[in-house]
């Protein structure tokens, strides 16, 4: 499901110009919406499905996130004019982020944290992939079966993939297990004074409201961002590289097809190095994270903080200025063709 969560946010990208031609819009920043509007989808669901699944538990988050993921691409098929179908990839953003937002909870929650580095590595891989296989896909849909049924294709591999999860995924957050636990046997042995592990007993009663207790779950994301500055930098990092990677994404298939004259079938395949790249990052991400994290925690007694993990970052992050003039490079033509 990761996979095909990223695959959505750039399977459109070649057929830009058949969905703002077919809806007669002419706006050419509307072209480049088509494509990263989803991405605001994936800027608000993190922030609401996070803490709601750690509020009521990953499972039935999850399900019902990638239901609105699932049917969203009915509404972007069947969409009459560029308004709705942009209204419903938002929609379609805020489902698919839930693998992004849930999916390290669950991590988190399966492995012990000097293992979190290899398993974030193989998690991630969907995550790249994705967004190097969807204009690949998108453009040979488009192709030969027109731009709408790339979203009936992502329709039917999602509902696939959401039932299965569906009906095999079980809980993995582990305090909401021993809640539901600690009140079923509540139930069993008559006694309502139970308290589990992770109830307080001096604990406010004002919490005892459920309304209470959401809004104080979905507040947390916004208290942490204001009370940390390590954070906040990290969040204009991550910003500002998506918003690098995706203005390469929306850019690249134009630049082929128009530049290079490569058909719209093929023209996916100049993303090939972007996801080869990616790769090897990834693997000597989960070659060095842990191992790092670890040599550090023995300089602090043992013990691991998660400011451990950005130490491996660092020198990775030197080569992102690098691939800035690359676009420039490829509009002008200066690359043959390979």
């Amino acid at each position: 499901m990761i996979v095909l969560s990223f695959l959505a946010s750039t399977i459109v990208a070649p057929a830009a110009s058949n969905v703002t031609s077919e809806f007669h819009v002419d706006l050419p920043i509307l072209s480049s919406l088509i494509t990263t509007i989803y991405i605001f989808g994936y800027m608000f669901g993190p922030l609401i499905l996070s803490p709601l699944s750690e509020l009521y538990g990953r499972r039935i988050v999850f399900n019902s996130a990638n239901a609105f993921f699932t049917l969203s691409h009915i509404g972007c098929a069947l969409a009459p004019n560029v308004g709705t179908f942009l209204a419903f990839r938002i929609i379609s953003g805020i489902g698919g982020s839930v693998t992004l937002s849930v999916g390290g909870g669950i991590v988190a929650d399966l492995f012990d944290v000097h293992q979190r580095g290899v398993a974030n590595a193989l998690v991630t891989t969907g995550s790249v992939f994705g967004p190097v296989l969807g204009p690949l896909i998108g453009g040979i849909i488009t192709k030969y079966a027109g731009w709408r049924w790339i979203f009936w294709a992502l329709l039917i591999a999602c509902a696939v993939l959401a039932i299965a999860i569906a009906s095999f995924a079980q809980e993995t957050n582990a305090s909401v297990i021993i809640r539901r636990k600690t009140l079923q046997l509540g139930k069993e042995t008559g006694r309502q004074d139970l308290q589990s592990a992770y109830d307080s007993e001096k604990q406010p009663a004002s919490l005892d409201n459920p309304w209470t207790l959401l809004a104080r779950a979905i507040g947390r994301p916004w208290k942490m961002l204001t009370h940390s500055p390590l954070l906040v930098i990290l969040c204009l990092m991550v910003g500002l590289i998506s918003g690098l990677l995706y203005i390469l994404l929306t850019t690249t298939s134009t630049v082929f097809q128009n530049g290079y004259g490569w058909p719209l079938q093929t023209a996916g395949l100049a993303y090939l190095g972007l996801g080869f790249g990616s790769l090897v990052g990834l693997i000597l991400f989960a070659k060095t994270s842990d191992l790092v994290t670890l040599r550090l925690a023995k300089a602090n007694n043992n013990i691991i903080e998660p400011e451990m993990r950005i130490a491996t970052a660092f020198l990775p992050a030197l080569f992102i200025p690098c691939r800035l003039g690359s676009p420039k490079w490829e509009s002008t033509r200066l690359l043959r063709r390979i």
